[in-house]
């Protein structure tokens, strides 16, 4: 199962783009579920990951074909790909605990790499300033069929972001590193700039953390759960969990019901299914002036309780 984990993430980071000639412009990319933001060159062509929060972004539309057969890279080719996975989903591969620091997670992260794909040799792991607010961890590395870099960016409450930098041997230059570095940059996911009192955000403190909910005609369009070191099951849940609903959670006589599957990914040599199915539950009630709100939650591992309590919140 470790194995199997392993390969479907280093898949993942090599997604990309193809360098063929100097960007003008930016273009803003929005997806699809209006979580994730960023900037690309003008002109370029992108598409969503399946599996994954990201994207792949190339310069001729033509370059996909490459990319889903799996082809080496040819000279002129530069691959940059950016994806957002969930933090304890990696730090789980990689063994580490929550509380690592962006230096030990990128160093962390150059010695999972030399240990699981034996094409590339990561470099020293560095660090970069992307704008006055964030930094990312850089890790060049070099190869015989490509040389690029992997970025490391921990800006998101509870995910990870991976921006991935694949060139053709002895190709990787400036120029290009700028270009990721601008790309890396750019990225916003979720809702975490926003205040949540704003555009009908609510919010409320429970016993495992927080959550808040967007509210509007039709009914709840998003929900952001933050577990603070919250003990459920043979684990422990730390991070936010954000699930945006393609259709709206209703409200019936001003009451709601929210249900999270929180159920962690096997463990490395763990079956599918080994862990019991965890599922956090919220029941809500609006007051009859639409002020205010309270109710319940409930959260279970398998046929064992994990905690419950009540809760209120203002908009």
């Amino acid at each position: 199962m470790k194995h199997v984990i392993t390969m479907a993430l280093l898949l993942v980071l090599c997604v990309g783009v193809v360098w063929a000639q100097e960007p003008a412009e930016m273009e803003e990319f929005v997806s699809a579920d209006e979580m994730l933001e960023l900037s690309y060159p003008a002109g370029w062509s992108i598409r969503e990951l399946e599996d994954f929060a990201g994207v792949e972004i190339v310069n001729d539309e033509t370059i996909f074909e490459k990319i889903d057969g799996n082809d080496p890279l040819e000279e002129g080719d530069v691959r940059l790909g950016v994806v957002v996975l969930p933090e304890d989903f990696v730090l789980g591969v990689m063994q580490l605990s929550l509380e690592v620091e962006l230096a030990e997670l990128t160093e962390s992260f150059a010695a999972f790499v030399e240990a699981n794909n034996s094409l590339v040799t990561p470099g020293e792991p560095d660090s970069v300033i992307l704008d006055e607010d964030r930094e990312a961890g850089y890790i060049p590395f070099t190869g015989e069929k490509a040389e690029g870099a992997y970025l490391v960016l921990n800006h998101v409450p509870g995910f990870l972001t991976l921006v991935t930098l694949y060139s053709y041997p002895g190709e990787l230059t400036e120029e290009v590193n700028e270009l990721v570095l601008a790309v890396a940059a750019s990225i916003h996911y979720g809702d975490a700039e926003t205040p949540v009192s704003e555009a009908g955000g609510w919010s409320a403190e429970a016993d495992f953390g927080s959550f808040s909910f967007t509210l509007t005609d039709a009914g709840i369009s998003d929900a952001t759960f933050n577990f603070q070191s919250f003990r459920c099951g043979t684990g422990s849940q730390s991070g936010s969990i954000q699930v945006t609903y393609s259709v709206p959670v209703p409200l019936k006589d001003g009451e709601f019901t929210l249900t999270l599957d929180m159920t962690p990914p096997p463990m490395p040599g763990q079956m599918p299914g080994a862990t019991p199915r965890q599922t956090l539950t919220v029941q809500g009630t609006l007051s009859e002036d639409g002020q205010s709100a309270e109710g319940t939650w409930r959260a279970v591992s398998g046929s064992s309780s994990c905690g419950s309590g009540s809760w209120a919140t203002n908009p």
